[in-house]
């Protein structure tokens, strides 16, 4: 059974047709019949009625579907949180490997810079001993030689000491030009870091957004469990009854319709259609009864059989008939009691074609309607045995 609400929106549906009923046909009557026109009021009131009762209809279909919409966007919502936290991590983790670099690019830049302080130190003392001591010359080297051996030695270390000079100030130069490219790439390092922080800053900013869309969908779904939730304990309690009224009549009844010839555990199908909009067992309807066992949580105890408005209704077995109109989920429903602890429920009828009393096999008992909670015209049918539903297509072979 196909039931749906939401109690702000039945509420407000009350207030409305008390206060400002629909405009329909004007009907043309006497103006001295006020007959005529306490029944031209009744047919407006009841047009204004009916119209507010489609627009209902409309919405809790429209409500069920966006409870399921909603809980997509939750997930899909869900799942771009963590991909973007994800990506926020990778991000840090980039930040923080790069801080690293960082830090050592700028030890190695210290120890360069000593490296090079001490190298500088080193020439510029060899550039005041010069100044102190003067440029020897070879002229003053071979004058001062005692022999031939001696003054080659002073050349040769002569000689080896301006190459180390030399050596010494192009390493400086090397040692200087490699600083420079250190610090050009820690200033590099630095830049992309910069870049890391700013992109890791949007992606907070975008998380901070996602969040609060997530927040709001929850609150949304929160507030539309808490209505089905409210519906759900109703129609709990209208089940309840239901149940108590199938065990109370086939106590009264269950012999009376076994000599009407029913209880055989044999059915037809009560309408002409067998388009099945909504099977037996446990659904994703947050309307329905609650029911543990379910993975959904949720459970429907018979089978809704879609057809064109007023399509007849059937007695699927011969039986003892009891009405019940304007009940509160079922809307106008019927149960028969076939005997032999066979019963079976006909709900959301427009309209009865029978009374209270024996049924016989296949007879048109009502018709097709959209009563009680519904989001348009079908019958809710129900097989039950010794009180319990059963699945419908067990005996008419769906």
């Amino acid at each position: 059974m196909r039931r749906w609400s939401l109690l702000p929106v039945v509420f407000m549906l009350a207030a409305t047709m008390a206060v400002a009923p629909a405009p329909a046909a004007a009907v043309d009557c006497d103006p001295y019949d006020p007959l005529c026109q306490e029944i031209g009021d009744a047919k407006n009131q009841a047009a204004g009625v009916q119209a507010q009762l489609d627009d209902v209809k409309k919405n809790l279909a429209n409500t069920q579907a966006a409870v399921l919409r909603l809980g997509a966007i939750i997930q899909q919502l869900q799942g771009q949180r963590h991909d973007l936290e994800a990506k926020i991590a990778a991000t840090q983790g980039q930040i923080d490997d790069l801080a690293r670099q960082i830090r050592f690019k700028e030890a190695e830049i210290a120890r360069q810079e000593a490296h090079i302080e001490v190298r500088q130190q080193y020439l510029d003392q060899r550039v005041r001993a010069m100044d102190k001591h003067g440029r020897l010359d070879y002229l003053e080297l071979f004058v001062t030689s005692r022999d031939f051996n001696q003054l080659l030695d002073r050349v040769l270390i002569m000689q080896d000491i301006v190459r180390s000079d030399q050596q010494a100030l192009q390493q400086l130069k090397i040692d200087r030009e490699a600083l420079l490219g250190l610090r050009n790439e820690l200033d590099g390092k630095k830049r992309d870091q910069e870049a890391l922080l700013a992109k890791q800053r949007d992606q907070k900013a975008q998380l901070d957004v996602l969040i609060t869309q997530q927040n709001q969908a929850l609150a949304i779904q929160q507030q539309l469990e808490a209505q089905f939730e409210a519906q759900r304990k109703e129609l709990e309690a209208a089940l309840s009854l239901a149940n108590a009224q199938v065990s109370y009549l086939q106590q009264q009844y269950d012999l009376a319709a076994q000599q009407l010839g029913g209880g055989s555990g044999q059915f037809l199908w009560p309408i002409n259609t067998r388009y099945i909009t909504q099977p037996f067992g446990c659904t994703t309807l947050l309307g329905e009864p609650w029911w543990p066992s379910c993975a959904t949580k949720h459970f429907h105890t018979g089978i809704d059989l879609a057809g064109p408005y007023l399509t007849p209704i059937r007695a699927a077995d011969a039986g003892i008939a009891t009405l019940y109109p304007g009940s509160y989920g079922y809307g106008n429903y019927a149960i028969i009691v076939h005997g032999n602890g066979y019963s079976t429920l006909y709900g959301h009828m427009d309209h009865y074609a029978i009374g209270n009393g024996p049924v016989g096999r296949g007879q048109v008992i009502g018709y097709e309607g959209s009563t009680g909670y519904s989001t348009g015209p079908h019958l809710h049918f129900e097989i039950r045995y010794n009180g319990n539903p059963n699945n419908p297509c067990l005996w008419l072979g769906c």
